[in-house]
């Protein structure tokens, strides 16, 4: 890519727009400081991976049309015109990839795939959920996502139940449990440990996560 040129093209090209919509879209960093206390709160005693997650800037004019996630690698998300239009927002996605820093143990990993072969309900919907790239912690992800959002006023209670309906087709069913459940975890428990004690507390057997998952969407529609 260097001795094709991308260099300089990255420099006199794009870099500067993304420079310019980094600049237009004005955060105040207090509201960074308080997105990472969020973060940090959840992750407990182990602290975010400091290996963040891979960004890659496209400049694609027709970005928010091409498959799955591509759009987030353009500089149009941070365009409050274009993500209104596309339902889609920098800050919300900023938080969710964060969250992807979090820890999940092989043991969780393991547990996830123990109910796919268990049960039917968490099986069919994995099975759906894959066909757009999706499944297992992503889950844990979109579930911390909605709980951080919530509690600093980016999404209304109607706005959480839209994503656990919509997010790949409400495919992701752990995604409502985990949010019921977020509020009881300790100060002193990581992510990791927390999602562990609510499958040994709450989701003892596999014949109990549609319940589980209809009562806790229940509870957020009703909230």
């Amino acid at each position: 890519m260097e001795e094709a040129g991308y260099g300089s093209y990255w420099k006199q090209k794009i870099e500067p727009k993304l420079l310019k919509s980094m600049a237009d879209y004005a955060i105040s960093p207090g509201f960074l400081d308080d997105i990472h206390l969020e973060i940090n709160a959840l992750s407990g005693p182990e602290p975010p991976d400091n290996e963040y997650p891979k960004t890659y800037v496209l400049d694609i004019g027709n970005a928010f049309n091409l498959l799955d996630k591509t759009f987030c690698t353009t500089y149009l998300l941070l365009d409050r015109e274009m993500a209104k239009k596309f339902r889609i927002d920098f800050i919300l996605v900023y938080i969710h990839e964060n969250l992807h820093r979090l820890r999940i143990s092989p043991k969780t990993m393991q547990r996830l795939e123990e109910l796919k072969r268990s049960n039917e309900f968490y099986r069919r919907n994995e099975a759906m959920a894959e066909k757009f790239g999706e499944g297992l912690n992503e889950a844990f992800v979109v579930a911390a996502e909605s709980y951080i959002s919530r509690r600093l006023g980016l999404k209304t209670t109607s706005d959480v139940h839209t994503e656990f309906t919509t997010y790949c087709n409400g495919t992701l069913v752990l995604a409502p449990v985990l949010y019921a459940h977020l509020p009881e975890k300790d100060s002193d428990e990581t992510f990791d440990a927390f999602i562990n004690r609510l499958f040994d507390e709450t989701i003892q057997s596999a014949g109990q996560i549609q319940a589980q998952h209809d009562l806790a969407v229940k509870a957020i529609q009703a909230d």
